[in-house]
């Protein structure tokens, strides 16, 4: 699972490298990382239901739905781009809620606070909209 994850952060990488210069390649490229993103995430559910067997499993879950938010976004699939930062940012949430309710998860081991912030940069957006549509 992780090798596939790694074949699509290749080919993502590799897309917005040649963007400008090769933007048909790039298409290509974003649409091979976004299908070997969800293989990866559906191996991920299909493996390891309870999410342990994959070391970091949570991180990996992020990364995997936030890269293929990235990718939609990429190629203009702004629906499924805005599907995938919302599962981010309610895992987000579930996570910070958990933190508070008692002692740091399991889960959180390992969440560097570069990652984070990460995620936050991709569905930041998603928190100003619906506070500003529940202040209208």
């Amino acid at each position: 699972i992780v090798s596939i994850f790694n074949l699509a952060l290749g080919h993502h990488v590799l897309a917005m490298n040649i963007a400008s210069t090769e933007p048909s390649l790039s298409t290509e490229l974003l649409e091979k990382s976004r299908r070997l993103y969800e293989l990866a995430f559906q191996l991920y559910n299909d493996d390891s239901p309870d999410g342990e067997r994959i070391e970091g499993g949570l991180v990996f879950l992020l990364a995997t739905v936030n890269n293929l938010g990235m990718v939609h976004q990429r190629l203009g699939r702004s629906g499924p781009a805005h599907q995938c930062f919302q599962h981010v940012l309610s895992t987000m949430v579930f996570l910070i809620d958990q933190q508070q309710l008692g002692p740091s998860p399991a889960q959180l081991r390992g969440m560097t606070q570069h990652l984070w912030q990460r995620f936050l940069d991709n569905t930041h957006h998603l928190v100003k909209n619906t506070c500003s549509a529940a202040a209208a």
